[in-house]
């Protein structure tokens, strides 16, 4: 049998903890951060961070990075998040 690659088995059990306790899972919470040039980040794991980018009004993206052995953040835009419009900080 094959599993998907969505399978929670292919996640380490220290990832799965840590994306329940993110402050990102709410859709309240993220509409609830303020405007600003940098994302917001979210430790996983050691080196690697979920983060939202959002800069103003109409850009909310989820956003990814990692720290490569020679001390480098490489960073990737994941996808636009859903927020509702009405729900977006001042």
């Amino acid at each position: 049998m094959t599993s998907s690659l969505n399978s929670s088995d292919h996640i380490p059990y220290m990832a799965r903890a840590a994306i329940k306790e993110c402050p990102f899972a709410d859709e309240a919470a993220i509409a609830g951060l303020r405007y600003r040039e940098t994302p917001y980040w979210y430790s996983l794991l050691k080196c690697r961070h979920l983060g939202i980018h959002r800069p103003d009004g109409r850009t909310c993206n989820w956003t990814a990075r990692i720290l490569t052995k020679d001390k480098r953040y490489i960073q990737k835009c994941l996808g636009p998040v859903t927020c509702s419009p009405e729900k977006s900080a001042i």
